[in-house]
C-alpha cells in the first residue's frame, strides 16, 4: 500500500463546486457580499494570459471576505470573461452529478474584475525570477525544493500550533534554497498541491507555486515540487549508539537555536507504521528519508516550542547545514542577515526611507544624513521581530549618493534620547553595521555641523604686538612728562 496520493486540478473558487443551473435576476445579499457593487478585487497584477486567470482567482476568492460568509456547501466562481474583464460571477450549492446540479441553487450576474495597484519594477523583477525557475521545471522533470534538517527545526520552533506543521503555505517560506533562487527578496509564497505522496515524516508534492509582494500576486510556477523530511543530520563519525545520536543532534540544534531542546528515543523504527492508528497498516519505508544503515534503530521525539515532533537522525556530515537568515527589500535593496537560528526564516524586511531629517541632523550633530526605518515581520508572529537576546543582525545599506566617499557612522537614538553608535564598514557600494535590534537608524557623515574654530598662535601674536605697542606708548609718555617737569 503506497502513501496517500494527492491529486487535484486547478479550479476557480472552492473544491467540489459543481455546474450551476439557474440564473437569478435580482442580486441577493449574499451575492453582494461576495461581489460588492458587482466587482471582484483580484489581489494580483493584471492577467497576462488565460492561465493567470485560473491561478490568481483562486487567491482572490481565498482572500475575499465575502466568500468566507457563504453557507456551508456553497462556492463562488468566475467564468466567461471578455477583453475588458467583465465576467459572469456565480454563487451556489456544490454538486457532483447532473441530477444534483439540475436542482442545485445558483445565482449569476455580471461582475467586473478590479486589479490592484502594483509596482511595475517589482512585476518585472518577479517575472524574470519566475521565468528562470519555471524554465527548469516540467511535469516530466519537476524541480523540487527541500525543507529538512535545521530549516525544518527553525519552522517547528517558530510555530505555536501543531496544525500549522501541515500548512504548506507557511512551511514553504522557510525553505532557504527556494529563497536564494529569489535572491532572498522580501517576497512570500503559497503552494497548492496537485499530486504526490504524503507520509508521516516525509512528503513529496507537486503543484502550483505563487509569488506575492505585500499581498499582491505577481507570478507563479506550474509545476514545482516541495519535499519535507523530518531528518536531523549529525557528523558521520558519530558513535552508533542511541545516546550518541541524541547528544550529537542536541549539540547541533543548540549551536543553531542557542538553547537546549529535549530529545528522547520514541521507539524502534521497525514499529513505526504508515498509518499509526491502523493495526493493519504497513511498516514505514525509511529509505524515503535516506540510508537506513546510517539511522540507528530508533526514531526520536524532539520537543520544539512546546510541541513534540518525530525525527530520524542520520549520520551524514555532507548534508549538515546551518541556514543563514537573509532578507532583501526589493525597493530599497537594504538587506538584513544573521546566523541566529531564533529568527523565523520566513521573516521579511520592510524599510521606509525618512525624508524629513532636520531633527535627526541635530541629534547626531551632522548636516549630512540618511535615515531609514527597518522592520522584520514573520507571518507566524503577531509582533514585529525587534530584538535578539543573543546574537547580532548585519544590516547592509546601499551607500546613498549624499554619503558617497564620506566617512560614515550609524546611529540609533534610544527612547531616552541617548545616541547609540555603530561602526560602519563600506565595501562594494554597501555600508554595513551590526545591531541586535531594529528601529530607525541614521547613517551620517562624521562632524559636519559648523563648529567654533580652535585657538591658534595667530591670536597670541596679535596680543603680543598690541602689548609691545602699549609698552612703547607708556615709555614715550613717561619720557615726555619727565622732560616737561625738568
Amino acid at each position: 500500500m503506497k502513501g496517500i496520493k494527492m491529486f487535484a486540478c486547478a479550479l476557480v473558487g472552492f473544491m467540489g463546486f459543481g455546474i450551476m443551473s439557474v440564473n437569478a435576476l435580482e442580486v441577493s445579499e449574499t451575492f453582494e457580499k461576495v461581489f460588492p457593487n458587482g466587482e471582484l478585487e483580484t489581489y494580483s497584477v493584471p492577467f497576462k494570459n488565460i492561465n493567470d486567470q485560473w491561478v490568481f482567482l483562486d487567491w482572490s476568492f481565498a482572500n475575499n471576505p465575502g466568500s468566507k460568509e457563504l453557507p456551508a456547501g456553497y462556492g463562488a466562481s468566475i467564468s466567461d470573461c471578455d477583453e475588458n474583464w467583465v465576467c459572469t460571477g456565480t454563487i451556489g450549492e456544490s454538486c457532483s452529478s447532473p441530477e444534483e446540479c439540475a436542482i442545485a441553487f445558483n445565482e449569476s450576474h455580471s461582475v467586473k474584475l478590479v486589479f490592484n495597484e502594483y509596482d511595475r519594477e517589482i512585476d518585472k523583477t518577479v517575472s524574470q525570477l519566475v521565468k528562470k525557475i519555471a524554465d527548469g521545471s516540467t511535469f516530466e522533470n519537476i524541480k523540487y525544493y527541500n525543507l529538512t534538517d535545521l530549516n525544518l527545526v527553525n519552522y517547528y520552533a517558530s510555530i505555536n500550533d501543531t496544525e500549522d506543521a501541515m500548512d504548506l503555505d507557511k512551511s514553504i517560506n522557510y525553505t532557504t534554497e527556494l529563497k536564494k533562487d529569489f535572491n532572498n527578496s522580501n517576497l512570500t509564497y503559497t503552494f497548492s498541491a496537485r499530486m504526490g505522496d504524503n507520509y508521516p515524516l516525509y512528503s513529496s508534492l507537486g503543484g502550483i507555486f505563487v509569488v506575492y509582494h505585500n499581498g499582491i500576486a505577481y507570478g507563479y510556477v506550474d509545476p514545482i515540487g516541495i519535499q519535507n523530511a523530518n531528518v536531523i543530520y549529525v557528523p558521520t563519525d558519530t558513535v552508533t549508539t542511541t545516546d550518541a545520536y541524541i547528544a550529537a543532534a542536541k549539540e547541533r540544534i543548540k549551536g543553531y537555536l542557542g538553547y537546549d531542546v529535549e530529545i528522547i528515543a520514541g521507539g524502534k523504527r521497525v514499529t513505526l507504521k504508515v498509518y499509526p492508528d491502523d493495526p493493519e497498516s504497513e511498516s514505514y519505508d525509511f529509505t524515503k528519508l535516506g540510508d537506513e544503515t546510517l539511522m540507528g534503530d530508533y526514531y526520536y521525539n524532539v520537543k520544539l516550542n512546546g510541541n513534540i515532533y518525530q525525527f530520524v537522525i542520520i549520520r551524514d556530515s555532507s548534508k549538515m547545514q546551518s541556514p543563514e537568515y537573509k532578507s532583501v527589500d526589493l525597493k530599497s535593496n537594504i538587506a538584513v542577515s544573521s546566523n541566529n537560528g531564533t529568527i523565523p526564516l520566513d521573516a521579511n524586511i520592510n524599510t521606509t526611507i525618512i525624508t524629513k531629517t532636520d531633527d535627526y541632523k541635530i541629534k547626531v550633530n551632522s548636516d549630512n544624513v540618511y535615515v531609514v526605518d527597518i522592520q522584520l515581520k514573520s507571518a507566524l508572529k503577531t509582533d514585529y521581530i525587534a530584538k535578539l537576546d543573543n546574537g547580532k543582525y548585519l544590516v547592509s545599506i546601499p551607500v546613498p549618493e549624499n554619503l558617497n566617499g564620506k566617512e560614515i557612522i550609524a546611529y540609533y537614538i534610544t527612547s531616552t534620547g541617548e545616541k547609540e553608535e555603530h561602526v560602519v564598514t563600506v565595501k562594494d557600494g554597501f555600508a554595513s553595521f551590526e545591531t541586535d535590534h531594529f528601529s530607525t537608524y541614521i547613517l551620517a557623515e562624521k562632524a559636519t555641523l559648523t563648529e567654533t574654530n580652535p585657538q591658534t598662535f595667530d591670536g597670541v601674536i596679535n596680543y603680543f604686538i598690541i602689548g609691545i605697542v602699549s609698552l612703547i606708548g607708556l615709555l614715550g609718555t613717561g619720557l615726555y612728562l619727565r622732560k616737561r617737569n625738568n
